[in-house]
């Protein structure tokens, strides 16, 4: 999303910023040399407890973009985009959370600093004003999600992590792309 270097408002907005803290007091805690914690044999690197925050980040944010969605859209088509996000965002964080347990990543749910205004603006707006500036922020979430995603890859090197990661990037360019063609249409 915007705040930080991974963050975009929404996307997943998959986002990893403030509020976010690895339990350092935790006895299975991390060789500072190395920057890694072990839980059970496994290493977990700064770039997998990055992804998971991002992507955790992004679910939480994209799950209440589309409850403002749902409420505040003018057009069933935008609304049904809302719907479609709270329900995949939040049948991919269930599995991210469980995810995060085993590998002892600790979570918030706090909206991330940055996103609060954004947020905000869109929960004041109704119709189709709401839909065009919520349709092109979905837009450019998504978009620089999946560029965030795409530049932590290849640094992470836990499999179940990239895995997540990789089952991620089509469902972040589904919703671009779906809302690519709401704003489309509510143009043409």
């Amino acid at each position: 999303m915007r705040n930080g270097k991974l963050i975009t408002p929404t996307a997943l907005a998959l986002v990893c910023a403030g509020g976010f803290a690895f339990a350092q007091n935790n006895p299975r805690a991390a060789n500072p040399d190395t920057n890694k914690t072990q839980e059970q044999g496994q290493m977990t690197s700064n770039a997998d407890r990055d992804a998971i925050k991002l992507l955790h980040q992004a679910n939480q944010v994209e799950m209440e973009m589309g409850n403002i969605a749902r409420t505040n859209a003018g057009s069933m088509g935008v609304k049904d985009y809302g719907r479609m996000l709270e329900q995949d965002h939040n049948k991919a964080d269930k599995q991210l959370l469980n995810m995060a347990k085993q590998k002892q990543v600790q979570l918030t749910a706090a909206e991330p600093k940055g996103e609060t205004k954004q947020l905000d603006e869109l929960r004041q707006m109704k119709g189709q004003a709401f839909d065009k500036k919520f349709l092109q922020t979905m837009v450019e979430d998504h978009t620089k999600a999946i560029d965030d995603l795409q530049k932590l890859m290849p640094d992470v090197k836990d499999p179940q992590v990239k895995a997540m990661m990789q089952e991620t990037l089509p469902t972040l360019k589904h919703h671009r792309d779906m809302a690519q063609s709401l704003l489309q249409k509510q143009s043409g």
